[in-house]
Protein backbone atom coordinates (compact mmCIF):
# COMPACT_ATOMS: atom_id res chain seq x y z
CA UNK A 1 0.00 0.00 0.00
CA UNK A 2 1.09 3.51 -0.74
CA UNK A 3 1.39 6.00 2.04
CA UNK A 4 -0.43 9.32 2.07
CA UNK A 5 2.74 11.18 1.08
CA UNK A 6 3.29 8.88 -1.91
CA UNK A 7 -0.30 9.34 -3.13
CA UNK A 8 -0.04 13.13 -2.77
CA UNK A 9 3.25 13.08 -4.69
CA UNK A 10 1.74 10.93 -7.45
CA UNK A 11 -1.30 13.20 -7.78
CA UNK A 12 0.99 16.24 -7.87
CA UNK A 13 3.06 14.69 -10.67
CA UNK A 14 -0.04 13.89 -12.73
CA UNK A 15 -1.45 17.38 -12.23
CA UNK A 16 1.93 18.88 -13.15
CA UNK A 17 2.06 16.93 -16.43
CA UNK A 18 -1.53 17.76 -17.39
CA UNK A 19 -0.75 21.17 -19.01
CA UNK A 20 2.05 19.55 -21.03
CA UNK A 21 -0.29 16.82 -22.27
CA UNK A 22 -2.97 19.36 -23.20
CA UNK A 23 -0.41 21.50 -25.04
CA UNK A 24 0.75 18.42 -26.97
CA UNK A 25 -2.80 17.53 -28.00
CA UNK A 26 -3.51 21.10 -29.11
CA UNK A 27 -0.29 21.15 -31.16
CA UNK A 28 -1.15 17.88 -32.91
CA UNK A 29 -4.69 19.08 -33.69
CA UNK A 30 -3.37 22.40 -35.02
CA UNK A 31 -0.83 20.69 -37.28
CA UNK A 32 -3.45 18.26 -38.60
CA UNK A 33 -5.92 21.05 -39.29
CA UNK A 34 -3.40 22.93 -41.45
CA UNK A 35 -3.02 20.32 -44.18
CA UNK A 36 -5.85 19.30 -46.46
CA UNK A 37 -6.66 15.61 -46.46
CA UNK A 38 -7.60 13.59 -49.52
CA UNK A 39 -11.38 13.22 -49.29
CA UNK A 40 -12.92 9.77 -49.17
CA UNK A 41 -15.27 10.77 -51.98
CA UNK A 42 -16.01 13.77 -54.13
CA UNK A 43 -19.31 12.28 -55.20
CA UNK A 44 -21.43 15.01 -53.60
CA UNK A 45 -19.45 17.78 -55.31
CA UNK A 46 -19.64 16.05 -58.68
CA UNK A 47 -23.37 15.35 -58.29
CA UNK A 48 -24.03 18.97 -57.23
CA UNK A 49 -22.31 20.10 -60.42
CA UNK A 50 -24.76 18.03 -62.45
CA UNK A 51 -22.61 15.02 -63.29
CA UNK A 52 -23.11 11.34 -62.56
CA UNK A 53 -20.91 10.56 -59.51
CA UNK A 54 -20.58 6.94 -60.66
CA UNK A 55 -18.96 8.04 -63.94
CA UNK A 56 -17.40 11.45 -63.18
CA UNK A 57 -15.98 13.54 -66.03
CA UNK A 58 -12.33 13.26 -66.98
CA UNK A 59 -11.51 16.78 -65.84
CA UNK A 60 -11.98 17.83 -62.19
CA UNK A 61 -15.40 19.28 -61.46
CA UNK A 62 -17.22 20.26 -58.30
CA UNK A 63 -19.71 22.67 -56.80
CA UNK A 64 -20.07 23.99 -53.25
CA UNK A 65 -22.24 26.55 -51.48
CA UNK A 66 -19.87 29.28 -50.36
CA UNK A 67 -19.58 32.38 -48.22
CA UNK A 68 -16.64 34.66 -48.99
CA UNK A 69 -15.15 37.46 -46.89
CA UNK A 70 -12.10 39.65 -47.45
CA UNK A 71 -8.90 38.08 -46.09
CA UNK A 72 -8.75 38.71 -42.38
CA UNK A 73 -12.09 40.52 -42.49
CA UNK A 74 -15.03 39.84 -40.23
CA UNK A 75 -17.73 37.57 -41.64
CA UNK A 76 -20.99 39.48 -41.94
CA UNK A 77 -24.34 37.79 -42.68
CA UNK A 78 -25.21 37.87 -46.37
CA UNK A 79 -21.69 38.86 -47.37
CA UNK A 80 -20.73 37.27 -50.70
CA UNK A 81 -22.93 34.18 -50.44
CA UNK A 82 -23.23 32.01 -53.53
CA UNK A 83 -21.71 28.97 -55.21
CA UNK A 84 -18.06 28.17 -55.95
CA UNK A 85 -17.70 25.95 -59.00
CA UNK A 86 -14.60 24.17 -60.36
CA UNK A 87 -14.96 22.95 -63.90
CA UNK A 88 -12.67 22.37 -66.89
CA UNK A 89 -9.70 24.02 -65.18
CA UNK A 90 -11.61 27.15 -64.08
CA UNK A 91 -12.83 28.40 -60.70
CA UNK A 92 -15.89 30.64 -60.66
CA UNK A 93 -18.13 32.31 -58.08
CA UNK A 94 -21.86 32.46 -58.86
CA UNK A 95 -23.64 34.75 -56.36
CA UNK A 96 -27.20 33.75 -57.27
CA UNK A 97 -26.65 30.02 -57.76
CA UNK A 98 -24.97 27.82 -60.35
CA UNK A 99 -27.33 28.81 -63.19
CA UNK A 100 -26.53 32.51 -62.79
CA UNK A 101 -23.57 34.12 -64.55
CA UNK A 102 -20.46 34.18 -62.37
CA UNK A 103 -19.23 37.35 -60.70
CA UNK A 104 -15.69 36.22 -61.45
CA UNK A 105 -14.01 33.29 -63.20
CA UNK A 106 -10.29 32.57 -63.13
CA UNK A 107 -8.13 29.77 -64.48
CA UNK A 108 -7.48 27.28 -61.67
CA UNK A 109 -3.72 27.46 -62.25
CA UNK A 110 -3.84 31.15 -61.19
CA UNK A 111 -5.43 30.29 -57.83
CA UNK A 112 -3.50 29.80 -54.59
CA UNK A 113 -5.44 28.25 -51.72
CA UNK A 114 -5.01 26.60 -48.36
CA UNK A 115 -6.75 25.57 -45.21
CA UNK A 116 -7.03 27.93 -42.24
CA UNK A 117 -6.37 26.67 -38.72
CA UNK A 118 -9.13 24.99 -36.75
CA UNK A 119 -9.55 28.21 -34.74
CA UNK A 120 -10.40 30.32 -37.80
CA UNK A 121 -14.00 31.32 -38.51
CA UNK A 122 -13.76 30.17 -42.14
CA UNK A 123 -12.03 27.01 -43.31
CA UNK A 124 -10.33 28.04 -46.57
CA UNK A 125 -8.30 30.97 -47.87
CA UNK A 126 -8.08 31.76 -51.60
CA UNK A 127 -5.91 34.16 -53.58
CA UNK A 128 -7.02 34.91 -57.13
CA UNK A 129 -6.23 37.73 -59.55
CA UNK A 130 -9.92 38.68 -59.47
CA UNK A 131 -10.39 38.81 -55.69
CA UNK A 132 -7.06 39.11 -53.94
CA UNK A 133 -7.04 37.14 -50.71
CA UNK A 134 -10.41 36.03 -49.38
CA UNK A 135 -11.53 33.55 -46.75
CA UNK A 136 -14.25 31.08 -47.62
CA UNK A 137 -16.63 28.61 -46.06
CA UNK A 138 -17.58 25.83 -48.48
CA UNK A 139 -20.35 23.30 -47.95
CA UNK A 140 -22.84 21.02 -49.65
CA UNK A 141 -25.33 22.14 -47.02
CA UNK A 142 -26.92 25.53 -46.40
CA UNK A 143 -24.35 27.82 -44.74
CA UNK A 144 -25.53 29.22 -41.42
CA UNK A 145 -25.19 33.00 -41.40
CA UNK A 146 -26.98 34.05 -38.23
CA UNK A 147 -25.93 31.39 -35.73
CA UNK A 148 -23.22 28.77 -35.45
CA UNK A 149 -23.53 24.99 -35.51
CA UNK A 150 -20.49 23.13 -34.20
CA UNK A 151 -21.41 19.82 -35.83
CA UNK A 152 -21.92 21.50 -39.20
CA UNK A 153 -18.60 23.32 -38.74
CA UNK A 154 -16.85 19.95 -38.45
CA UNK A 155 -18.51 18.75 -41.66
CA UNK A 156 -17.50 21.99 -43.38
CA UNK A 157 -13.85 21.18 -42.59
CA UNK A 158 -14.31 17.96 -44.59
CA UNK A 159 -15.97 19.90 -47.42
CA UNK A 160 -12.95 22.23 -47.36
CA UNK A 161 -10.65 19.22 -47.84
CA UNK A 162 -12.78 18.11 -50.76
CA UNK A 163 -12.80 21.59 -52.34
CA UNK A 164 -9.01 21.96 -52.01
CA UNK A 165 -8.41 18.50 -53.45
CA UNK A 166 -10.59 19.18 -56.51
CA UNK A 167 -9.01 22.62 -56.95
CA UNK A 168 -5.53 21.05 -56.81
CA UNK A 169 -6.55 18.42 -59.36
CA UNK A 170 -7.77 21.24 -61.63
CA UNK A 171 -4.35 22.93 -61.47
CA UNK A 172 -4.61 25.23 -58.44
CA UNK A 173 -1.68 25.68 -56.06
CA UNK A 174 -2.79 24.31 -52.69
CA UNK A 175 -0.62 25.00 -49.64
CA UNK A 176 -0.20 22.30 -47.07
Amino acid sequence: MLGVDAVIGLVGAVVGLLPLAVAGIVLVLWLRSRRPRVPASVGAAVAAAGYDPVAPPGTPVGQWNAQLSPGGGMVLPGQQVGVLRVENGWLGFHPAGPQSPPTWVVPAHQVRAGKNSVLARQEVWLETPATGRVNATVSHEHINQWMGNDLKDLRERRYADEFLWVLHQAGGAVAG
